[in-house]
């Protein structure tokens, strides 16, 4: 179910879709309502140190259910790190500081900055069609690029179907464990999705839709003659020194310090997810990253050291029909009133959710272990509210 969130809700969500695709779904429009269940009451400010405030936020996440938990908060450039429970299960060994973990919708920013920087570059224009630069691809079933914009791909007003579902993402363990080497090519992907016809005309509605920040990349592609992954290094990774960050392609490793994904089996014990093979999710969420570096990107996104001034409007532009959700960005309200930008992703074995201030000031990242894509009888649903109230709490600087 597509619920459009109001700007007084944090970004994530946490039903599972129809159609399988419970990465696009929790990216963003499902979890408002427990978003605003966990900040209903908040919790009163005390004199304790920043540090010590973050440790109990991090543990509740972990008493909650969450094999392993990090966070970051970075006021002004200096940071203060939590952690909770283990990296892995088997061994025991704590969660990396400086853990690097699968970023999930995450990826959908960075791909919306690139497109921007490229808009103010004079290289297209929000108001171009996919099929300007992509011709043809979109055209099947009721679905025509000729109508849909770039601007309607970033902000998920395309009325496209989302091409995870069944047959192309796998839904159970043992589908997992059977194709999680596949590779996914991005056209591919695409043609998936326009085998169903539009949820909507576009720019008539919304419907968050993986399949819209795969064309994105495609036209990052068409327009550069390099691969989105590339224009990100260059453009965002380099430019910010963000060493934990990258795009591993079809790679499945997840290299250097990193807690190992999880699932759960339906008995209820560990399935370790982190070897994957990413493509699947490609510029939709393909990113792997650290919490000081999201953190970075988030600072230098929201103090606009990114884009130029016209791109820095337009990022956080709303649309009637998308709620709070803007370029590959999400405007929220936190409990104590402080507006702030946020997004967060989910993928095999890991959740990610960031938060920055409108100015830079004040950034946090929370990346936990088994809350993941696929269905199990473990209920996620107060560890996703421990999660909600960590970034809450950073964001209204309650320690």
């Amino acid at each position: 179910m597509d619920l459009p969130v109001s700007r007084s809700g944090h970004a994530g969500a946490t039903s599972i879709p129809s159609e399988g695709d419970r990465m696009s779904k929790r990216t963003w429009s499902g979890l408002a309502a427990v978003i605003m269940m966990a900040v209903a009451s908040p919790p009163t400010a005390t004199a304790v140190d920043a540090n010590v405030g973050l440790q109990r936020d991090v543990g509740a996440v972990h008493a909650a259910g969450v094999t392993g938990v990090a966070a970051a908060i970075t006021v002004g450039g200096r940071a203060v790190q939590a952690r909770a429970g283990v990296g892995d299960v088997r061994s025991g060994r704590p969660v990396p500081f400086e853990g690097r973990f699968r970023a999930g919708s995450v990826t959908k920013t960075f791909v919306s900055v690139v497109l921007l920087q490229l808009v103010g570059e004079g290289r297209l224009t929000l108001e171009d069609t996919v099929d300007q630069w992509l011709p043809g691809v979109v055209s099947a079933n009721g679905n025509d690029g000729r109508k849909i914009t770039i601007r309607r791909l970033l902000q998920h007003t395309s009325g496209l179907s989302d091409y995870l579902g069944p047959g192309v993402a796998p839904s159970t363990v043992a589908e997992f464990d059977e194709r999680r080497f596949d590779t996914h090519r991005p056209r591919d992907l695409v043609a998936k999705a326009i085998t169903r016809p539009p949820k909507f005309p576009p720019g008539r509605g919304w419907a968050y839709s993986n399949t819209n920040y795969v064309l994105a990349g495609m036209v990052i592609h068409s327009i550069t003659g390099r691969t989105w992954a590339t224009e990100v290094r260059d453009r965002l990774v380099r430019r910010l020194s963000l060493t934990g960050t990258s795009v591993p392609g079809t790679s499945p490793l997840l290299l250097g310090p990193h807690s190992r994904g999880y699932e759960h089996h339906p008995d209820g014990s560990h399935f370790d997810v982190t070897i994957v093979n990413p493509s699947l999710f490609d510029a939709a969420g393909a990113l792997i990253t650290t919490a000081n570096d999201l953190n970075r990107f988030a600072a230098a996104l929201a103090g606009g050291r990114l884009l130029r001034q016209a791109q820095q409007a337009e990022l956080v532009r709303l649309d009637p029909h998308s709620g709070g959700y803007a370029l590959g960005i999400g405007i929220l309200t936190a409990s104590c009133g402080i507006e702030y930008l946020s997004h967060n992703g989910v993928v095999y074995g890991y959740y990610t959710l960031f938060g920055v201030t409108t100015d830079g000031e004040r950034s946090v990242t929370v990346s936990a272990t088994t809350l993941g894509l696929l269905p199990s009888l473990w209920n996620p649903e107060p560890a996703l509210r421990a999660v909600s109230r960590l970034v809450d709490n950073a964001i209204c600087a309650r320690r």
